[in-house]
């Protein structure tokens, strides 16, 4: 879950892949104003991640998501740009990369590819 259009486009260019091989999307309802607690309804059985806006209305947009999201007993991390100094994960990300965000968010939320295995014959 991230606050605007953009944060959630960036987040899907990604192609991040989570540990069960299910692609990881990012979504948003909009604006920091646009959150409604029925909106947590379509994230049972999903665990979220919630990357909030480093500003007031970023911070007070990600407390009504988890607020929701508790209520509903969903699975979440919230991750804060704020310690980076920058306003969101899109710019976090124009001077960083996939692979750090990754480590930020949690490395065991993510799928890692295991080595090949070799047989021999």
């Amino acid at each position: 879950m991230v606050e605007g259009e953009k944060d959630a486009d960036t987040i899907t260019s990604l192609h991040l892949i989570d540990q069960w091989g299910h692609e990881i999307v990012g979504t948003t309802t909009g604006t920091a104003t646009s959150w409604k607690d029925g909106h947590a309804n379509a994230l049972r059985e999903k665990r979220t991640i919630i990357l909030q806006d480093s500003d007031q209305p970023g911070q007070q947009y990600a407390d009504a998501i988890a607020e929701s999201l508790i209520k509903r007993g969903i699975e979440f991390r919230r991750i804060s740009f704020a310690p980076e100094a920058v306003s969101d994960v899109s710019a976090y990300l124009e001077t960083r990369t996939a692979d750090d965000l990754v480590a930020k968010i949690g490395a065991d939320w993510f799928y890692t590819k295991a080595e090949p295995e070799y047989i021999e014959a």
